[in-house]
């Protein structure tokens, strides 16, 4: 099921949300609505969806481009190199941009515990193709990577 809607955070990051210690295993999405993989809504009588964060595979930052780099200005950044990659994460097919920490191999996304992990400029590949913008991968719901470079 694919689950769209606004999470209320004070964070300006998706990722210092969804990268929470441990007693915030779940959140709300408000004026929500569901679908299945063809696009077809589910009929719900709620506009809030309570999800348990563990079971998600992935997160769509869906704000534009613009805003979604701008909200970040003035935030501390840690150095990173980007990587391009190719990933599976459920039935998700996904191809983008991975930041992982200098002197580290990818295989430390998988190996260690970094909750959901940044791809950049990434595309949605199947089972639907998006445009660019930015995904949270859940780290334990990835069943294949790739480098591209």
């Amino acid at each position: 099921m694919i689950v769209t809607g606004m999470l209320p955070t004070k964070h300006q990051r998706l990722s210092d949300y969804f990268n929470l210690a441990a007693g915030y295993e779940g959140f709300a999405l408000k004026d929500s609505s569901a679908e299945d993989f063809d696009g077809h809504p589910f009929a719900v009588n709620s506009g809030e969806f309570l999800i348990y964060k563990p079971e998600v595979i992935l997160v769509a930052d869906m704000r534009e481009t613009e805003e979604a780099g701008s909200s970040g200005a003035g935030l501390e950044r840690i150095d990173k190199e980007g990587r391009k990659v190719m990933l599976s994460a459920g039935p998700f097919w996904l191809q983008g941009t991975m930041h992982i920490l200098p002197g580290n191999m990818l295989q430390h996304v998988l190996t260690g515990n970094t909750g959901f992990v940044p791809l950049t400029e990434a595309r949605l590949l199947k089972p639907v193709q998006s445009e660019l913008r930015t995904f949270l991968i859940n780290q334990t719901k990835i069943g294949v990577l790739v480098a591209l470079d």
